[in-house]
């Protein structure tokens, strides 16, 4: 039973389209059943509402699948738009991959399909309505549309990942565009972005927010991540920042969504498979929502939701279990000396959910210091976010790092690996600069936030452990203003 990661009862939850209206966030997503074993098979949009991120209310599959003879046998990702008269829009993909009569060469097609409502839970499909790839784009990759009005021209924009026809496949990506004064007639507009780096870019997503507008996209031929880009209009030219991504490789097909006065990402956390840390990522598994921040240069980074954070309101007691090397507890800060060897302190119960905060402070020379999780008393055992200064980043880690037991295998690939792939994220490190740190832990996901800009989500299966804590190796480590706190009951 997870409190703050929705899924549903006994599925999953795929790419996320939110939408906001009335203080309520409708966040849409693909209800994957794994049906047969078979990724992303007869998906429909499900609903689920939610004012603070904490608080969910299901409502269930409102845009079902077609009959075997459709073309949205699957519905796959789109967006909901409301028209000029207030009538609702929501255009998605359709995919039919067992009819022979959607399928080229022995492969689905893709389409474009439309509903209209007037809420924004019952839909009507426009079964007249059946948008296929334009001349120049690969009929494959046509898929995504993503609507939006621009003022300035007057006309709707619709975004769609696809491929160009004459590129490399691993670099003909692109979004197209389609145009509209109506959003019921459709025509060609230009190619709307085409960096010549990936496959494709799935999921994408535009707005403006103040001065500058935001290009969001997913892919998964370099890694599996959520970027963006920025300009000062839809026109481009578009600007990739040095940090233009908001999560790690557990964080996938985010778009966003606001309210009238801060802006959300939400992504879906993969499952992976057997449940087991060692088996592969697999598609869908849990909602997540990060905060946005604008920065002064226009760049974004995130933080947890507010909204959320109020619900953690009942204290946890914290009760040291054990420290290893130089370590030092006060009341005020743990202080942990780990120049000359590796230490540790550790704390008895990690709760099933939680929240906990405080801020790290770590002298010169620090090789690496950080949080451990779910460990047993000798830190042999866990899962470990490890800040290290050289390289200026956050990594995830556990151990054991493989299937194999004890001894190590000398030169095992398995274990000789630093981190777990993907799971890495840029972040500003300091000497002697406090950073302040929350960790969002709920059943078998946790989410480390660094100074309200950076966020590392994660999958923890091997829950057998409960002990927690800091460690520091080759330098000092203090921890100040730690608390832990568990929800409210919903």
């Amino acid at each position: 039973m997870y409190h703050i990661f929705y899924k549903p009862d006994t599925s999953w939850a795929g790419d996320i389209i939110p939408y906001f209206e009335n203080g309520t966030f409708y966040l849409y997503y693909l209800n994957e059943r794994r049906i047969n074993g078979i990724p992303a098979e007869k998906t429909t949009w499900d609903l689920v509402l939610t004012k603070d991120f904490f608080h969910y209310e299901n409502k269930g599959t409102v845009l079902p699948t077609g009959n075997e003879t459709d073309a949205d046998r699957s519905c796959y990702t789109g967006s909901v738009i409301t028209g000029k008269d207030g009538t609702y829009h929501l255009f998605y993909t359709a995919q039919n991959s067992a009819h022979p009569a959607f399928m080229q060469d022995g492969r689905p097609l893709q389409y474009i399909a439309h509903a209209i409502g007037n809420d924004l839970i019952h839909w009507q499909k426009d079964t007249a309505f059946l948008m296929q790839a334009c001349q120049g784009y690969d009929v494959f990759d046509w898929r995504d549309p993503f609507v939006f009005y621009w003022k300035e021209r007057e006309c709707y924009l619709m975004l769609l990942a696809a491929r160009l026809t004459n590129g490399s496949l691993r670099r003909s990506g692109c979004l197209a565009s389609m145009e509209s004064r109506d959003l019921l007639h459709w025509t060609p507009g230009k190619t709307f972005y085409a960096p010549g780096l990936y496959m494709t870019h799935e999921c994408p997503d535009c707005f403006q927010y103040r001065d500058w507008w935001y290009l969001i996209f997913s892919t998964f031929s370099e890694k599996y991540t959520t970027h963006y880009c920025i300009s000062r209009s839809p026109d481009g030219p578009w600007l990739t920042p040095a940090n233009d991504t908001f999560d790690g490789r557990a964080f996938y097909g985010a778009k966003t969504a606001g309210n009238n006065k801060d802006r959300f990402i939400f992504g879906w956390i993969p499952t992976k498979s057997g449940e087991n840390d060692f088996g592969k990522w697999e598609w869908a598994g849990n909602l997540a929502v990060h905060q946005l921040h604008q920065e002064d240069d226009g760049t974004l980074s995130v933080r947890p939701p507010r909204t959320l954070l109020e619900h953690f309101c009942i204290p946890f007691p914290l009760c040291p279990a054990r420290t290893s090397g130089g370590t030092d507890i006060t009341r005020c800060a743990l202080q942990i000396d780990g120049a000359e060897k590796f230490s540790s302190v550790f704390f008895d119960l990690l709760p099933h959910c939680c929240r906990i905060t405080g801020a790290l402070s770590f002298s010169s020379g620090t090789v690496s210091f950080g949080l451990q999780l779910h460990t047993d008393v000798t830190g042999d055992c866990g899962y470990f976010y490890r800040l290290e200064p050289l390289y200026q980043r956050v990594v995830f880690d556990q151990w054991p790092r493989s299937t194999l037991t004890e001894p190590v295998i000398p030169n095992h690939f398995e274990n000789n690996r630093p981190f777990d792939a993907g799971l890495e994220r840029p972040v500003a490190l300091l000497p002697n600069q406090p950073l302040s740190f929350t960790l969002l832990v709920d059943t078998d996901i946790c989410i480390l936030y660094l100074g309200e800009k950076t966020a590392l989500t994660a999958r923890c299966y091997q829950l057998h452990q409960t002990h927690w804590g800091f460690f520091a190796h080759g330098g000092k480590l203090t921890v100040t203003n730690l608390s832990c706190m568990l929800p409210e009951k919903i």
